[in-house]
C-alpha cells in the first residue's frame, strides 16, 4: 500500500476508532493499581531446528448488510520452525499451515471442506526476543488471496514490545507493520496495544506466566489487478491473553477476542462494509528440538470436535 493511500486509511478510520481507543484509557478518579511484589520476565526464546506444533480454534461471525450472517469453525494447524538465530538474538522462523478444517452456515445452507490455498504458501519472518519484526516475507506472492482468519486477524506471535514487570504493571505499545501471513498483498497495520503483566501459573506440568493486551488498530491493503481493483480498510478491537513458558520461553497458549470493521471498495462507486467477530484459541501440541532439554509434547493432543452443524427448519410455506 503506498504512503498516499495509507494516510487516507487513516483519515477514514479516525473517527471510528476514537471510541475504541478511550476503552484503553484509565477512568479519572479510578483506584490506584496496586503492583504485585514478583517481577516476571517475557521473551521469545527460539533454537535453531526447534518446530513448535500449534492447534488454532476460532470461530467466526461475519456480518454484512442486506446478507445472510455466516459463521465459521475453524481448525488449523500450524506449524513454525526455527532456521536460524542470529546475533541480537534475532529468530529466523518459517511459519505454514499444515492442517486445515472448515464448517461454515449461512442461512440454512452448510458446507465442509479440509484444505484452504492458504496452506500452500510459507511465510518467513524474523523477529528479535520480544516480538518486533525485522523482515516479513511471504515465498509466493503471484496470487491474490486472504488467509482463512482474514486480512487483520490476531499476530500468532504478539509484539510483546517490553520484557519485565510486576504484576498489574502496564505499559502501552505502537506499531505499524506488514503482516504478509494475513494476505497477499500484504495489508500494512497501525496497532497501538495495552498490556499488563498477569501472574504465576502452573498449567500442563509446566511452569508459565501470562500477559494480556488491549489493542487497537487500522489498517488497508489494495489489489492493483485492474480487472478487480479493491481496496480493502479495517479497523480493529482485540482482546489477547498469552501464557508464556517460563522455562522454555514459547507461547504455551493464547487466546484472541476479536472485532474488526471492515469495508471494502471495488472501482470506484461500489463500497460493502461488514464486520467480523473472532473468538480463537492457539495451544502447543509439541515442541521438537535437537536439544532434548528443550522436546516437549503435551500428554493429549486428541483433536477436540467442532460444534456439529444442524440446519435450521424453514418458516417459508411450501409452494405447490
Amino acid at each position: 500500500m503506498s504512503m498516499q493511500r495509507f494516510v487516507l486509511v487513516l483519515i477514514l478510520l479516525a473517527g471510528s476508532l476514537i471510541g475504541l481507543k478511550a476503552q484503553m484509557q484509565v477512568r479519572p478518579g479510578g483506584k490506584p493499581i496496586i503492583l504485585g511484589k514478583d517481577t516476571i520476565c517475557y521473551r521469545y526464546r527460539f533454537a535453531a531446528a526447534d518446530t513448535l506444533l500449534y492447534r488454532i480454534e476460532s470461530r467466526d461471525s461475519i456480518i454484512v448488510p442486506g446478507f445472510d450472517p455466516m459463521e465459521k469453525w475453524r481448525i488449523e494447524g500450524l506449524r513454525i520452525v526455527c532456521d536460524s538465530v542470529s546475533s541480537g538474538p534475532v529468530y529466523h522462523l518459517t511459519l505454514r499451515i499444515e492442517a486445515f478444517r472448515e464448517r461454515q452456515r449461512r442461512g440454512t445452507d452448510s458446507s465442509e471442506r479440509t484444505s484452504h490455498p492458504w496452506m500452500r504458501r510459507v511465510m518467513r519472518l524474523s523477529i528479535d526476543s520480544l516480538g518486533r519484526r525485522l523482515s516479513a516475507r511471504i515465498d509466493d506472492a503471484s496470487r491474490a488471496m486472504a488467509s482463512p482468519g482474514g486480512l487483520f486477524q490476531a499476530l500468532r506471535l504478539p509484539i510483546i514490545d517490553t520484557s519485565c514487570g510486576r504484576q498489574q504493571q502496564s505499559w502501552m505499545s505502537t506499531d505499524t507493520i506488514m503482516v504478509p501471513e494475513n494476505g497477499i498483498p500484504a495489508p500494512e497495520i497501525r496497532q497501538q496495544a495495552f498490556w499488563r503483566v498477569g501472574d504465576l501459573l502452573d498449567t500442563l506440568g509446566r511452569k508459565a506466566s501470562w500477559l494480556q493486551y488491549t489493542l487497537t488498530g487500522f489498517g488497508g491493503v489494495d489489489v492493483p489487478d485492474t480487472s478487480l481493483n479493491v481496496t480493502t480498510v479495517g479497523s480493529i478491537a482485540e482482546y489477547g491473553r498469552l501464557v508464556m513458558d517460563r522455562g522454555l520461553e514459547i507461547p504455551l497458549s493464547s487466546s484472541v477476542i476479536q472485532q474488526v470493521r471492515f469495508r471494502l471498495q471495488s472501482g470506484q462507486s461500489r463500497n460493502t462494509e461488514g464486520r467480523h467477530h473472532v473468538t480463537s484459541t492457539m495451544s502447543l501440541l509439541e515442541l521438537r528440538s535437537p536439544d532434548p532439554a528443550r522436546r516437549w509434547r503435551r500428554a493429549s493432543s486428541e483433536p477436540v470436535s467442532t460444534p456439529p452443524l444442524k440446519k435450521k427448519k424453514s418458516t417459508r410455506p411450501r409452494t405447490r
